[in-house]
């Protein structure tokens, strides 16, 4: 079993699961694989979002909501740059998976959510 970008799983016991989950080599997902769900939450805890990139004091969150903003020419490059940001925010979220399954359940209409665009979710349920 593989982790966090196909990086080996080492959850053998309590210090290898808390070790994985900081050096970000576990998902959520995969740990809950791996050893269970109730063992998981002790360690993540229930919500997953507790645990989300782009909770980072240091994350602007209006990045993930700047595509949303009206489509003329002076805010296409700003808005693309957001958009980038974003995605490179989730790129290194360990519950990545987590936030676009529960976005694409809740179709939710706006921002950048599990690294996909408004847009590109849609396209992904078509």
């Amino acid at each position: 079993m593989t982790g966090y970008r196909g990086r080996p799983l080492s959850l053998s016991s309590k210090e290898g699961l808390v070790k994985n989950i900081e050096q970000k080599t576990v998902t959520y997902s995969s740990a809950i694989e791996a050893v269970g769900q109730r063992a998981a939450e002790q360690y993540f805890g229930a919500d997953w979002q507790l645990y989300a990139q782009c909770r980072l004091d240091d994350i602007d969150p209006e990045i993930f909501f700047e595509g949303d903003i009206s489509d003329n020419s002076s805010n296409k490059k700003r808005k693309y740059a957001a958009k980038e940001a974003a995605k490179e925010v989730c790129a290194e979220c360990i519950v990545r998976q987590e936030c676009l399954t529960r976005a694409l359940q809740t179709h939710e209409p706006n921002g950048v959510w599990g690294g996909m665009t408004t847009l590109e979710r849609r396209r992904l349920t078509k």
